[in-house]
């Protein structure tokens, strides 16, 4: 399992952990919303029902979820449908980590 800076596991998420899912995704597109008008599409997802189909995973620091990764196996592929790291976590390489993750998912299924 891909470890982050602060050797935190990303794992797969809870549903005690949809709100900060939430949270992290709409922090991450916030700035998207005024310039399109509305909230970004992976704002609106249905984490509920994506948590329940364990296709989200969550990278936490110090038990913080900072980082989210949505990803939606296919016939023959791995579809990555969101990376969002939170505004306050950006420019430290998680969303590198976070894709790098899914390529280790991808290759294992």
């Amino acid at each position: 399992m891909i470890q982050s800076p602060d050797s935190d596991p990303i794992r797969q998420a809870k549903s005690g952990d949809l709100e900060a899912v939430r949270s992290c995704v709409a922090a991450a597109y916030g700035r998207y919303e005024e310039k399109i008008g509305k909230p970004a599409g992976p704002v609106l997802a249905n984490y509920d029902l994506l948590i329940s189909q364990e296709r989200v995973h969550v990278l936490a620091i110090q038990d913080e979820i900072v980082g989210v990764l949505v990803l939606v196996p296919q016939s023959e592929f791995m579809l990555m449908d969101n990376v969002a790291v939170h505004p306050d976590s950006q420019g430290k390489g998680l969303g590198s980590i976070l894709i790098a993750y899914a390529e280790q998912c991808a290759v294992r299924s």
